[in-house]
């Protein structure tokens, strides 16, 4: 499981505040997921596929945490906010930089950000109607 609830007591026998909820998330199966996800919105966005090989950098922001200003540049870039529901799910992209960004913005309340250097050989331009392939 991704993502399950586990005692609010520690093994210290601390309790968590009343209106609390304690959480346990599989680092390593989030990762795999984001990395899937991310890969199938590249394709989407530019019919390449993004090589297996690619090494991504994968940071997860809550709302009461300070985005790092190189992710709030781009949260402030005049770029599409896509995604059918963003209630539930809702992303934007910078592909044209040698360095790809992604955010990605999971139940209206989780921020993950991608980053990982851009394959060899796709070369991309952002125009009014997306991004398309040099």
């Amino acid at each position: 499981m991704l993502i399950r609830q586990v005692s609010t007591t520690t093994d210290a026998g601390l309790g968590l505040p009343v209106n609390m909820i304690n959480y346990r998330m599989d680092l390593g199966r989030m990762r795999r997921v984001i990395s899937k996800v991310v890969r199938g919105l590249y394709f989407l966005e530019t019919g390449l596929a993004l090589p297996l090989d690619t090494q991504m950098v994968i940071r997860l922001f809550s709302p009461d945490v300070t985005i790092p200003e190189g992710w709030q540049n781009m949260l402030a870039a005049p770029l599409e906010d896509k995604g059918a529901n963003p209630d539930v799910f809702a992303y934007r992209c910078d592909l044209v930089a040698p360095i790809n960004l992604w955010l990605m913005l999971i139940w209206d309340r989780f921020i993950v950000g991608v980053m990982y250097e851009r394959p060899d050989g796709h070369l991309l331009a952002q125009t009014s109607a997306g991004t398309v392939r040099d």
